[in-house]
């Protein structure tokens, strides 16, 4: 594993300094990123999303990728989206996340939306919950939508606490209220406090 992993990091040192790729690189890439090992898995799908930035084809190649059949490779081509740079690829590549027959890749791609503060993608978020069939999943991209529009996301639990969440960058920050405290303070003065970094 580890000669074909620095095979995949050779592949995209060169590919980064010229600008290009050739057929034979791609499927290389394409074979590496469907590895049954998940390290070399991950490690070349950071790769084909680097070179995806700069080089069409490897961005073809990631958004092939987040549609794969097996779920985990979807979910290493979702997950290698670290930058929101270049927003055609930002944008296929979650697309087809959202449309994996996978609910963890759907989750996933929601989450890559609301982390990345990606309004212009509402409508196919909406779209997914729309079509979306499984209730765990279902809840996840609500919320991912909620955090995207409201900065915060407030849920009563069966006990009458109130755990609150608020996105904070590409962060979150979290904390459990008793019905009196969320009451007392509201959620301006909660959203604000967390936001800080200090507990309530």
């Amino acid at each position: 594993m580890a000669e074909r992993a620095l095979e995949a990091y050779e592949i995209g040192t060169r590919c980064e300094d010229t600008g290009s790729i050739s057929v034979e690189e791609l499927a290389r890439l394409e074979g590496f990123c469907a590895d049954r090992s998940s390290m070399l898995r991950d490690w070349a799908t950071q790769v084909v999303g680097a070179l995806g930035r700069i080089i069409p084809a490897a961005a073809e190649l990631l958004q092939k990728l987040a549609g794969h059949g097996r779920a985990e490779v979807g979910i290493s081509a979702v997950g290698a989206l670290h930058f929101s740079d270049n927003l055609e690829l930002f944008a296929s590549v979650v697309s087809s996340g959202l449309r994996h027959k996978s609910h963890k890749v759907r989750i996933l791609a929601a989450c890559k939306i609301q982390t990345f503060g990606m309004r212009n993608l509402v409508g196919q978020l909406q779209d997914a919950i729309g079509r979306e069939t499984n209730a765990e999943a279902r809840g996840s991209l609500e919320s991912s939508l909620r955090l995207l529009l409201d900065g915060y996301l407030v849920k009563q639990l069966e006990n009458g606490e109130v755990y609150v969440t608020v996105s904070v960058g590409k962060a979150f920050r979290s904390q459990l209220f008793s019905p009196e405290e969320f009451r007392q303070l509201g959620i301006e003065a909660i959203q604000e406090s967390l936001r800080l970094g200090a507990n309530v």
